[in-house]
């Protein structure tokens, strides 16, 4: 099935990046052909939409679209939908920081019984201070990846679960 990637405009919320238009399959009229069909589909797009006007567009089938991982680092570039490296990146980034946050979370009922306890907390606070300092190592070694398949695969150096 084809669709239909425009570049989004410079005012759009989400800033960069690109619109993928999926034709619904339903809304094809009986004896249209995908050319006349995908022409009718963006024409309506464009006619509710003025901002999309004048936009660089693109008519692909699904499978020539690059993963969906990096979704947000979709650009449009000389006829092809290409990652911005940076971007995907800083969405990897991001999902170091949400995931380091959930280990920080899950840390702090053990850190807060053991300090009620009056136990030791050396090995907790090293551990969560490993953790605080993860997204820093995991910048640098994201800013080494050349592709994003590399950025992809990348999994920080956790610290050791001390609870």
């Amino acid at each position: 099935m084809a669709c239909l990637v425009l570049s989004r405009p410079p005012s759009h919320p989400s800033g960069e990046g690109v619109i993928v238009i999926h034709p619904a399959p339903k809304a094809r009229r009986p004896g249209e052909d995908d050319a006349s069909f995908h022409a009718r589909v963006f024409a309506q797009t464009l006619a509710k939409n003025p901002s999309m006007q004048g936009l660089a567009s693109l008519a692909l089938t699904v499978e020539q679209l690059p993963s969906r991982r990096f979704r947000n680092a979709w650009r449009l570039v000389a006829g092809q939908v290409v990652e911005d490296l940076p971007t995907c990146r800083a969405i990897r980034l991001t999902e170091i920081r949400r995931d380091r946050d959930a280990r920080l979370l899950a840390s702090d009922g053990p850190y807060t019984r053991a300090l009620e306890r009056g136990e030791d907390l050396t090995a907790l606070k090293a551990y969560r201070q490993g953790l605080r300092d993860v997204p820093q190592s995991a910048g640098s070694a994201l800013d080494a990846c050349a592709s994003p398949s590399m950025v992809a695969a990348y999994e920080p150096s956790w610290p050791a679960r001390v609870v």
